[in-house]
């Protein structure tokens, strides 16, 4: 073995290096740059598994190992390494010896399809496989070795003499090849040279790693951010500590190991972080940097964290394609950000430039949008076996914009604007391209995967909101054949990875048009209606199931939940089962582990779990009943009927301080999905066959926002008349529709008949346009029926709506600025209705901000706290 490394040795010295690279440029190599750290901290701990801990020397010592292996397989220089193992030990251990052997490495997921990684092994002209135990051998195409060495490393048969094979290779070479998502409808490969990864690894302004530090590894090995995770943490001296994959579908499990573990540092998922923040936004208390990226930033998710009792030290919202090595840019995050509601994505990483240019190539000027070019040493070398679309995304700079660089650029088909201060927003994309969950999705890999079965004609793959403030895939499909979802979604799989099979499926005979002539995507969309609810059993968790069966098909975005399916909880992502345990914890008080959501489990299962931990109903009654003579109210939240929204902690809490009280009411789906018009009387009664259903007892503090202030007045009606105690209604920023008598009615007619005039059609849609796009922004999350349409929807039910007089306390707070004023008035202006005990104070902010702010509901709730007589307790938590 010894031979074949010394002979190895002196034929890559003797290879000429890449024209262009100095001696320092071999620096740049990521394996090089790991052995020149051996010295410094080789004792310390590298990797973390479980219970498995590597030094840097012992992991040197391994890959070394491997590395001989891979030579005596005839491994050369320039040849590609498939790497497949779900262990980061067996995983860091494979892509160092790939290197060390002067090869390119290949990261696979031994979770995808046979096909498609039999098609990737072929596309990449893989030399050979390093593979876990596990791994299927019907994966490798015939002649492909496939080595499964990782249980049988003997670092002892290693000689202690230090031996370089990489000598004469240089940081141009390529470190390894990425898969993504393609527009072909084949998934294309990404050439990333060594080169950048240690320049981004050593960007403190990203991460500011030292050798004491924790980074937690959370990311998919195939997915770029599991190199940085691996290098920004081994390049800097620190412990890499891997996440068991099960925690991601637990945020309370996921919290406890990263204090447990002691993390300082972590990259999270955007789609991780925003369900984390959540249930546990004080999660990342002890982690001083958190870096976020995969796809927008979300302006509330960071504000409950950067809020919370336990903040991080700092965040960061990083942007950048595969194409130009993980990271391009970023941006840390400042509550100044959050509270404009606008994240940028930053400046330049180190040595990276940013070049937002027009239509016609040229720089665009400050807040002008146009397509960011991206240049620097991260840019990869291309795609594998795609010279044309190569040629198509990889450009040369105009004259002038070259700098120092070889004038080389990546267009990233994103479109931005620079804002004065230098850094950049990002804007959308120029193309149909989809972010879910940090995967880049191409729609046309998916359609034409779906029209390789027998029954599709063809095929239009759309991204639609979840109720979690994301997106996920759906597809429609044109078939002479009914349309079986389930049949059809398990064909596809057999060709997919998961994060590529639509969640949902629908089949038309033809696509709608549009008067241009393009596929109607709106009334494609459309088809995907509101779920169905399951009917419950005869069981005693009757109401249980039938609210977990809710939940799961808002959740899901199904039509209709099987209770006794044990595929239901496999079918869906580790996001669709964190956001489950969330809104379990919300509404039933009960929190699950990773051991509650186990293969197998079905959801009348979990309702029975739930049924046992929560108490049956009448034991609540009973519960709720001495809660009362302990002089607790039971606290009733309204959530907002278009959203899965969680209230924040900060007014309940001045309400009880007994978080046992704290309920949550939802609107059922089943009365939201019924065509019609919606009738804040109806809905309201749905509220309170929910409490007698619950055995919630009072005396009730009701407290709704906006709409759901008007529901908490009628529902504190019915509550009244049913002989039950109210002690008090807080409304946040009610509005009631402006009365008008017959004079002003006519005048506010002329006025829209003026402005129709004036502007011309063109120009009311566009506002409306712009209206529901606002809606759209700011309440994003759906359950199933269009966001914008159930909102429209609850507002004509707001219109409509005729209070009757109400005797008892009312604690009113109102906006300062609200964004309707025209059509509806206050609280105040209704002293027709509010004939008891009432008190209104308006506070210096604007609708949404009294609800989304968390000094606006500290300040709410301490004004809460005085006037019931109890004194302030929160105001301290922002000092």
């Amino acid at each position: 073995m010894q031979s074949a490394l010394q002979a190895h040795v002196h034929a890559s010295s003797s290879a000429p290096a890449t024209a262009g690279f100095s001696a320092m440029a071999a620096s740049n190599r990521i394996d090089v740059a790991f052995a020149d750290g051996l010295a410094r901290w080789g004792h310390r701990p590298a990797l973390q598994s479980g219970g498995r801990v590597v030094s840097y020397l012992d992991l040197d010592r391994r890959a070394r190992e491997l590395a001989a292996l891979l030579l005596e397989h005839g491994v050369r220089r320039g040849e590609v390494v498939a790497v497949a193992t779900g262990d980061i030990i067996d995983w860091a251990c494979g892509l160092l010896a790939a290197w060390r052997a002067g090869a390119a490495a290949l990261p696979l997921d031994a979770r995808y399809p046979v096909s498609r990684l039999t098609g990737i092994l072929a596309d990449a002209s893989a030399r050979v496989v390093l593979a876990e135990n596990g791994f299927p051998a019907d994966v490798v195409p015939a002649g492909m070795p496939l080595l499964r060495p990782f249980a049988g490393l003997d670092t002892a048969r290693v000689p202690s003499v230090q031996f370089m094979p990489q000598h004469g290779l240089d940081a141009d070479e390529i470190a390894y090849l990425c898969y993504t998502s393609g527009s072909t409808g084949k998934p294309k490969g990404i050439r990333v040279p060594h080169r950048g990864v240690p320049l981004l690894a050593r960007d403190r302004r990203l991460l500011p790693i030292e050798p004491e530090d924790r980074m937690a590894q959370c990311c998919n090995f195939a997915f770029d951010v599991s190199q940085y995770e691996l290098w920004s943490t081994l390049l800097n001296g620190a412990c890499l500590v891997a996440v068991p994959r099960p925690l991601l579908s637990s945020p309370a499990e996921f919290a406890r190991f990263l204090a447990n573990q002691r993390i300082t540092a972590m990259c999270p998922t955007t789609a991780l972080f925003n369900a984390v923040s959540l249930a546990r936004p004080d999660a990342f208390g002890g982690v001083k940097s958190v870096l976020i990226a995969g796809e927008a930033a979300d302006a509330q998710a960071l504000g409950r964290v950067l809020r919370s009792r336990r903040p991080p030290q700092r965040v960061v919202n990083a942007y950048g394609p595969t194409e130009t090595t993980i990271y391009a840019a970023w941006h840390e995050v400042s509550l100044a950000d959050v509270d404009a509601g606008v994240i940028p994505i930053g400046r330049a990483t180190q040595g990276m430039r940013l070049h937002v240019l027009d239509a016609a190539g040229a720089e665009a000027a400050d807040g002008e949008v146009g397509e960011l070019h991206i240049a620097g040493p991260g840019v990869s070398a291309g795609y594998v076996n795609l010279p044309e679309m190569t040629a198509q995304r990889f450009v040369a700079l105009p004259l002038g914009l070259a700098g120092g660089g070889d004038g080389r650029a990546y267009r990233s088909g994103d479109l931005c604007r620079r804002r004065a201060d230098g850094t950049l927003e990002y804007l959308g994309r120029a193309d149909d391209q989809l972010k879910i969950n940090g995967y880049r999705i191409e729609p046309a890999e998916v359609a034409a995967a779906l029209c390789r079965l027998d029954q599709v004609r063809d095929a239009v793959v759309l991204g639609r909101p979840t109720p979690f403030g994301t997106k996920e895939l759906v597809a429609v499909v044109m078939s002479d054949r009914p349309v079986v979802e389930a049949q059809l979604r398990d064909a596809v799989a057999a060709f997919l990875p998961r994060y590529l099979v639509p969640a949902a499926v629908r089949g038309v005979d033809s696509f709608p048009l549009t008067p241009a002539g393009k596929v109607d995507r709106a009334a494609l969309l459309a088809l995907f209606t509101a779920p169905a609810v399951p009917a419950a059993s005869s069981s005693v968790e009757d109401s249980i199931e039938a609210r977990l069966g809710e939940l799961w098909c808002r959740l899901a975005q199904a039509e209709r939940a099987d209770l006794d399916d044990p595929q239901a909880l496999q079918d869906v992502d580790s996001m669709a089962l964190m956001h489950l345990a969330i809104e379990v914890e919300t509404r039933f008080g009960v929190e699950l582990g990773v051991d509650d959501v186990a293969p197998g489990t079905t959801l009348r299962q979990l309702a029975a779990l739930i049924a046992v931990r929560s108490a049956a109903p009448a034991s609540r009654a009973v519960q709720a009943g001495a809660t009362q003579a302990a002089g607790q109210p039971t606290v009733l939240t309204l959530a907002y009927p278009w959203r899965l929204w969680r209230w924040p902690e900060e007014i309940p809490q001045a309400l009880s301080t007994d978080r046992g009280n704290w309920h949550q009411l939802d609107v059922p789906v089943q009365l939201l999905a019924r065509p019609g018009r919606l009738r804040v009387e109806d809905m309201a009664q749905a509220l309170f066959e929910q409490i007698e259903e619950r055995g919630l007892a009072g005396p009730y503090v009701l407290c709704g926002h906006s709409f759901c202030a008007t529901l908490a007045l009628e529902l504190a009606q019915l509550l009244t008349r049913a002989g039950r105690e109210v002690s008090c209604l807080v409304m946040l920023d009610a509005r009631f529709p402006r009365r008008r008598n017959r004079k002003e009615k006519l005048a506010f007619m002329a006025q829209r008949a003026w402005a129709i005039a004036a502007q011309g059609h063109a120009a009311i849609a566009r506002s409306t346009r712009w209206y529901a796009s606002w809606v759209r922004k700011r309440l994003s999350s759906s359950i199933g029926i269009a966001t914008d349409d159930l909102f429209f929807r609850c507002r004509d039910a707001m219109m409509r709506y005729q209070p009757a007089p109400y005797a008892g306390r009312v604690l009113s707070f109102s906006a300062e600025t609200f964004v309707d004023s025209r059509h509806f008035e206050t609280t105040a202006a209704r002293p027709d209705v509010f004939v008891g005990d009432f008190h209104d104070e308006v506070i210096a902010c604007e609708h949404i901000e009294m609800i989304e702010s968390t000094e606006q509901r500290v300040f709410i709730a301490d004004r809460i706290q005085h006037l019931l007589g109890r004194g302030g307790r929160l105001a301290s938590r922002l000092s």
